[in-house]
């Protein structure tokens, strides 16, 4: 009797070392998988920021300017932040008709543009409906 019960208590010591070590292995594969999310989750958040920071940057170009020829005169520079370089479009002069009155010289809206990380930025210009 007492041999029975010895072969039956080893056996299950094998089978409860056996759960565990499957135990650890899927603790272990839920913690890796957690940890590839938050990454992909941290990567997505810089490259929002980013976002963000450009599109700013590039509006209070367009804001703070001096006059409607200011940006256009340079014809393109890089921003402050990042070192991209930024194209300008829209510097030239078109007529406007305003009511059946028709105004000449007046420039059209500029159009900031860049690429950053193989991301286009585009700030300014006319909205089409």
């Amino acid at each position: 009797m007492w041999s029975f019960c010895s072969t039956r208590l080893i056996r299950q010591r094998g089978d409860v070392l056996a759960e565990s070590l499957i135990g650890v292995l899927l603790f272990a594969v839920a913690g890796v998988g957690i940890s590839h999310v938050a990454a992909k989750m941290s990567v997505a958040q810089r490259d929002n920021k980013v976002h963000q920071q450009v599109i700013n940057e590039l509006r209070s170009k367009v804001q703070n300017r001096a006059d409607s020829t200011s940006l256009c005169s340079a014809g393109g520079f890089a921003t402050d932040n990042f070192g991209a370089e930024v194209e300008v479009a829209g510097c030239d002069l078109t007529t406007a008709s305003v009511g059946g009155l028709v105004i000449s010289e007046v420039s059209r809206p500029v159009v900031l543009s860049a690429r950053l990380n193989g991301v286009d930025y585009r700030v300014g210009g006319v909205v089409q409906q």
